[in-house]
């Protein structure tokens, strides 16, 4: 009557499954199309294009200069003349400049990548957890219902007078407790299945296509290496950006450059005093100027420098930081891989195989007679709370598997 009863439990965690439109997909799939549908991730490739485009503006220059010079005064001279101008800065700071905007712009590529990569393992690590969620309520849908009749028979005997009162209390508690942590369970998965939505920025109700938890292989991983990770690449691009515009500043030091083009033009209009303007008999006048900019004033210069000079200090300061987190973090995550690849090794090797006993051996109990209906319901309670614990262990596993295979990306 146990089986019938679990196996209805099983329906029916079916059928509420089953009331949402859903889509089931796997754990590749869900990461495939996070990457092309997320908010985050589109925004930072947007950035990524923003600072290439702005690599076109390492040239820009001031505005050119056109006047319009007429002395009423004046006759046909220079005074009256139409002059072009243009100002420019040392050649090499616009060298300069670009080589820091081609700099940014890598830092704004591997910001992007490093996005992906988050995303990636936010989207795997839900993903992980939502299969557990579904294992998890599956045992708690099979513990609830061998719960339910333990209640059932205790109150039964309590009435009958062949039981105390104290196992009809015991009874209760257990359905109760084991109903509450259902209950948890179904908002856990409501949440995963909300959170996972977001991640993929869809409306549709995603489920895994995987039907069962299982260990992912794992064979320890090579070394770690952290720049050759996102992070690494990161942290270099961002150091090296530091160092682009530490030389970019020092740019200042150079001096600028003008140039200017003028000829003689008289509008013969406009003469409110009646002077003689007629033009130079041997031809127009025509007139150039070339400038120089020189930095007599060091301080804002000096200033810039300094400045900037901390600016790169404070980046390797901050890659070191990085680079000893995530040596850190992989040797914590490692251990962890380690330690439930143990617990499911024992599971395995004694754990799960004296559960399936237990179960066996109950029932063949029962149905000999030789114990009562209350010890046969104890017996698959410590069974199917055997396999919860294996269960969790699994997804600690899969988790630190996940997390170490992102952390070599």
């Amino acid at each position: 009557m146990i089986s019938r009863r679990i196996y209805a439990a099983a329906l029916a965690t079916l059928a509420w499954l089953a009331a949402f439109p859903q889509t089931r997909l796997t754990l590749e799939e869900c990461i495939a199309a996070a990457e092309k549908n997320n908010y985050g991730v589109r925004a930072a490739e947007t950035g990524a294009e923003k600072a290439r485009i702005m690599q076109g503006t390492a040239w820009d220059m001031e505005r050119t200069s056109l006047s319009l010079s007429q002395d009423p005064t004046s006759g046909g001279s220079p005074d009256n003349s139409l002059s072009v101008s243009q100002s420019f800065e040392f050649p090499t700071v616009y060298a300069l400049r670009r080589k820091s905007l081609k700099a940014e712009t890598e830092v704004a590529k591997s910001r992007a990548k490093l996005s992906r990569k988050q995303l990636a393992a936010q989207v795997a690590e839900t993903y992980v957890q939502m299969v557990f969620a579904l294992e998890k309520k599956r045992i708690l849908s099979e513990q609830d219902t061998i719960a339910s009749e333990y209640l059932r028979l205790a109150t039964v005997r309590y009435g009958a007078g062949e039981a105390r009162q104290l196992e009809k209390l015991t009874a209760s508690r257990m359905k109760s407790e084991n109903s509450m942590e259902l209950e948890s369970a179904d908002a856990e998965l409501l949440t995963l299945r909300h959170r996972m939505q977001e991640l993929l920025n869809t409306a549709e109700e995603i489920l895994p296509a995987e039907g069962e938890l299982k260990p992912l292989p794992w064979d320890g991983g090579a070394e770690f290496d952290f720049s050759r990770t996102a992070e690494g690449e990161y942290s270099y691009n961002t150091l090296e950006t530091a160092r682009r515009k530490v030389s970019e500043a020092k740019g200042g030091w150079l001096p600028s450059f003008s140039i200017g083009l003028s000829g003689q033009m008289v509008l013969k209009g406009w003469n409110p005093y009646n002077v003689d303007r007629s033009r130079f008999k041997g031809g127009d006048f025509m007139g150039f100027e070339v400038g120089v900019g020189l930095p007599l004033f060091f301080g804002p210069t000096r200033a810039k420098v300094r400045a900037a000079t901390k600016d790169r200090e404070t980046a390797e300061l901050y890659a070191m930081q990085a680079r000893q987190r995530g040596e850190t973090e992989y040797r914590v995550q490692r251990d962890k891989c380690l330690a439930a690849r143990r617990r499911i090794d024992r599971y395995r090797g004694g754990g799960l195989a004296e559960a399936r006993e237990m179960e066996r051996i109950a029932k063949v109990s029962y149905e000999n007679g030789d114990i009562g209906y209350v010890e046969y319901m104890q017996s698959l309670m410590e069974s199917s709370d055997t396999r919860l614990k294996y269960a969790e262990t699994v997804r600690d596993y899969n988790l630190a598997v996940l997390r170490l295979r992102n952390m070599l990306k």
